[in-house]
């Protein structure tokens, strides 16, 4: 249902932003205290869910938001999570200017912007996180049974 989606939103960032091809780790790895922090920058792509629109009979009418978390090194030095930002912002700008308006699958709406949450600056890892949202919307189709 969504990898079309998602093989989409990879492909774009890479065409957007090249350097960012094949830097699309998963949110848990970067995320996750244990695991070696992948090469940054990095643009992991992560499904964040979805929300019935309307439904006639067993065609739903869905809107789906995917989540693209520009990952930066930072520390925990003074100033740190000032200069991520600074790294992060021209990226945002770049992936937003490329999405809004682009349709990731036939059969799919073009993309708009959904509500993100505020960056998350984590030091003992390394890494600031600046999220960029978007949102597509199309019909799944059911079985309709008598």
């Amino acid at each position: 249902m969504f990898t079309p989606v998602e093989e989409a939103l990879q492909r774009r960032v890479g065409e957007l932003l090249p350097k960012f091809k094949d830097r699309s780790p998963s949110l848990g790895d970067l995320l996750d205290e244990a695991a070696k922090l992948p090469a940054l920058p990095a643009i992991p792509i992560a499904y964040d869910g979805y929300k019935p629109l309307t439904q006639t009979g067993a065609d739903a009418k869905v809107e789906s938001t995917w989540l693209l978390a520009i990952a930066v090194a930072s520390s925990a030095q003074a100033g740190a999570a000032q200069r991520a930002k600074g790294e992060a912002l021209p990226l945002a700008d770049t992936l937003l200017k490329g999405l809004l308006g682009w349709r990731p699958a036939k059969g799919y709406s073009r993309f708009t912007l959904a509500p993100a949450g505020g960056p998350l600056w984590l030091p003992k890892r390394g890494l600031y996180l600046l999220p960029v949202a978007v949102a597509t919307t199309h019909t799944l189709t059911g079985v309709e049974e008598d």
